[in-house]
């Protein structure tokens, strides 16, 4: 995955929120990981963020790009 030294830091505008962890944790559990805990379900969620913000720019990049 790319990272970069901005990455490190929480994103403002957005918190993890005791209903997205719980939702992850469901999914997770029925997705292949029943023992998952807590901590885990909170690491995905901030790896999928990282991921959502990384292809946001990208696609911004491309954007203006193709204009």
């Amino acid at each position: 995955m790319i990272y970069s030294g901005h990455m490190t830091k929480k994103f403002q505008g957005y918190e993890i929120t005791e209903e997205d962890i719980a939702g992850t944790l469901k999914y997770l559990k029925t997705h292949g990981r029943p023992n998952v805990t807590k901590e885990e379900a909170i690491i995905y969620l901030e790896e999928k963020q990282t991921t959502a913000h990384v292809v946001a720019h990208k696609l911004v990049k491309d954007e203006k790009v193709s204009k």
